[in-house]
């Protein structure tokens, strides 16, 4: 009985983990996809810069990096200036994220006029490029949707064997 709470507990905060990070990337994809129908406006770059982050696992794991590509944007709705921030964030340090980050930031050196699509019930809510932003992410959709299924199938295991339906 201890085995089967102690599992049980495991699954479920996993799953809470997990449904979690796949809520947030779901969201942010709906908008990224959403923002292809969004009316536009010209806006200008004023920051466009390779950023790193560093991530541990325990105190004396040793550190992850990943690159964190990021370019802010100021843009005019109805006489109101806004500025915005888009981030991709290219996991682990490896050259060629690198090199993906950084061509990406050749597209929009500071001073570039660029097209901002904004929601319309919200102006601040805004991108530059939408579509890319959604080709550089995808891949977690696709590593996502295994797992989710291996974890339906460890849990539904972990049921059937812990409560027999006969």
């Amino acid at each position: 009985m201890r085995y089967l709470l102690v599992t049980l507990s495991m699954l479920i905060g996993a799953l809470c983990i997990f449904g979690y990070v796949v809520f947030t990337e779901t969201q942010r994809t709906v908008r990224r996809i959403q923002s292809t129908q969004w009316p536009t406006t010209l806006g200008t770059v004023v920051a466009s810069e390779l950023n790193y982050s560093v991530s541990r696992g325990r105190p004396s794991s040793t550190p992850r990096y990943a690159h964190l590509a990021e370019v802010t944007y100021t843009y005019t709705v109805n006489g109101v200036t806004f500025q915005a921030t888009d981030q991709y964030h290219l996991p682990n340090d490896s050259d060629a994220n690198e090199q993906r980050a950084r061509d990406y930031l050749a597209r929009f050196p500071v001073g570039t006029e660029v097209s901002v699509a904004y929601q319309p019930a919200n102006p601040a809510l805004a991108t530059i490029d939408g579509d890319i932003a959604f080709a550089l992410n995808r891949r977690n959709a696709f590593i996502g949707i295994p797992f989710s299924l291996f974890m339906v199938l460890i849990f539904g295991f972990v049921f059937s064997t812990s409560f027999p339906l006969d």
